[in-house]
């Protein structure tokens, strides 16, 4: 598992978006949890918005590693930076995991709307600093991502 973990891995590093719908295939299909969560990250990685459905299908995935693979398709959307993700990664938001908060929070940084900010806002008031940092230097980026988006209008 490890191996095949790290080829998938290695596909989103790549950058080879030629893979994408294996990537999107091993995220239904495979039977282990790391092979999954390492495809859900390659697919962030690549930017492909055809693993758009898929990585949210990700999110409710029930099946063993299903905590771990909902951690890598939170991030994954974030780096899609696809707003439409927004509701379906702030139900992570009442979780009780200071990790999955704080990959909540950096997800969010790259998704530029008022839902992501206003969550942020939240996280900023976690009671672990690890979230606060990352929910402070993910406000940093929207407000970067923001000006961006508006200058090219």
């Amino acid at each position: 598992d490890d191996a095949r973990a790290a080829a998938a891995a290695a596909v989103g590093y790549l950058g080879d978006a030629r893979f994408a719908e294996q990537l999107i295939m091993l995220l239904y299909e495979d039977t282990s949890g790391p092979v999954r969560g390492a495809a859900a990250v390659a697919l962030g990685m690549l930017r492909s918005q055809r693993a758009f459905s898929a990585l949210v299908d990700g999110l409710g995935m029930d099946r063993p590693g299903s905590f771990d693979m909902a951690r890598a398709c939170i991030g994954a959307l974030g780096e899609l930076g696809d707003v439409r993700a927004v509701p379906h990664v702030l139900r992570f938001s009442r979780s009780d995991d200071c990790v999955t908060h704080q990959i909540l929070a950096k997800a969010l940084g790259n998704l530029p709307c008022e839902e992501a900010e206003r969550a942020l806002q939240f996280l900023m008031h976690e009671d672990h600093p690890n979230v606060r940092i990352a929910a402070h230097q993910a406000r940093q980026q929207l407000a970067i991502r923001t000006a961006l988006k508006t200058l090219r209008i």
